[in-house]
């Protein structure tokens, strides 16, 4: 956002009491203006003068696993930086944080990575010259059988970095030799485990949540992701409002402490419902069957139902429709109750 834009087209971030948070869902090869206030019961304070970081170095910490002992590089910035001296066949853990005049920033989540190791093919078995190595990994038991692939390995080659690993999981991997006529066998799959995640620190008070959510085009995003903050440290729910009709949208969720954004949940993919086009009511008596049913215009807002029976209980089930057909509905029981007698009974 540039700075002369109106305050209110900003995206805000919310902070409760703390001298330290993290903004998250920042976009790659973007210049972010930052504005403070503090706010009360009142209203809010003035504005702070615009801050623009820029990033001067990057630190980078890794480590073997959970257990080894965490090492650093420096490193000036830079969309790609190559670890030497790696282990073959051995899971390691990354983050990585950014530096500004002002200092260290935060860390991000651990990344899990394998260093793959493998021999070329016997020469006796190359019918024509090696181009590139392809290698295919998914873990054991995936719902989806198609393993994830990384192509082009240059032939004289012989380690890769697997990355985005799941932890504790076991995956099958795979090497697969390309001449100029096309790729040859599989090789005989291998099975390895990555390391077991162990806690880092500490648990920390929750103070709230975020809902990161944006427009989805296919599997693309379309714009930069919106924040919905709920400073409840026990919420369960919240609404989103502000949607466009009929419209693919993409959810995760953080949560938020004192040292700033937790890890982000998967992503929930949800579609919202178009315009109202009418409503439609089931109704009738709790023990039987079938409901009546009736549909309305999407103008109507009531209707009294006639005919009841006193001392009966009766189910009301209403539902919007849309384009996308019904809604989720709505359900409401409700018993008639019975008179109270008028007289005393008569003996004949």
């Amino acid at each position: 956002m540039e700075p002369e834009h109106p305050v209110g087209n900003w995206q805000k971030h919310n902070v409760d009491g703390s001298l330290l948070t993290t903004v998250g869902s920042l976009l790659e090869d973007e210049t972010y203006t930052v504005r403070m206030l503090a706010f009360t019961s009142v209203g809010d304070g003035p504005l702070s003068d615009p801050i623009q970081e820029s990033i001067v170095k990057y630190e980078l910490l890794f480590r073997e696993g959970d257990h080894g002992r965490e090492v650093g590089r420096t490193f000036d910035p830079a969309t790609a930086f190559v670890v030497d001296d790696l282990k073959p066949n051995t899971e390691y853990a990354f983050r990585l944080a950014a530096r500004s005049p002002q200092g260290l920033g935060a860390l991000t989540s651990v990344v899990r990575q394998r260093i793959l190791h493998w021999r070329p093919p016997p020469l006796e078995t190359h019918n024509r010259a090696l181009v590139s190595y392809s290698v295919r990994y998914r873990p054991l038991g995936s719902e989806d059988p198609q393993p994830k692939e990384m192509n082009g390995i240059p032939p004289t080659t012989t380690q890769i970095l697997l990355e985005a690993l799941d932890k504790w999981t076991e995956y099958r991997i795979t090497t697969v030799a390309h001449t100029e006529v096309g790729p040859g066998p599989e090789s005989s799959p291998m099975v390895s485990r990555t390391d077991e995640n162990v806690p880092n620190a500490p648990p920390r008070k929750i103070r709230g949540y975020q809902a990161h959510y944006v427009r989805m085009e296919g599997a693309e995003a379309r714009g930069p992701p919106r924040i919905k903050d709920i400073m409840l440290a026990d919420a369960q729910e919240m609404v989103i409002t502000n949607l466009q009709l009929v419209t693919t949208y993409s959810i995760t969720v953080t949560a938020n402490t004192m040292k700033g954004d937790g890890a982000r949940s998967k992503p929930k993919v949800v579609v919202t419902k178009g315009a109202v086009l009418g409503y439609r009511l089931q109704f009738g008596r709790e023990d039987s069957s079938p409901l009546a049913t009736l549909e309305f215009l999407p103008t109507e807002d009531h209707y009294t139902a006639s005919g009841v029976h006193k001392g009966a209980t009766y189910v009301f089930r209403l539902a919007a429709r849309s384009r996308g057909g019904l809604g989720k509905e709505a359900a409401e029981v409700l018993s008639i109750p019975e008179d109270t007698p008028c007289g005393h009974r008569q003996i004949l």
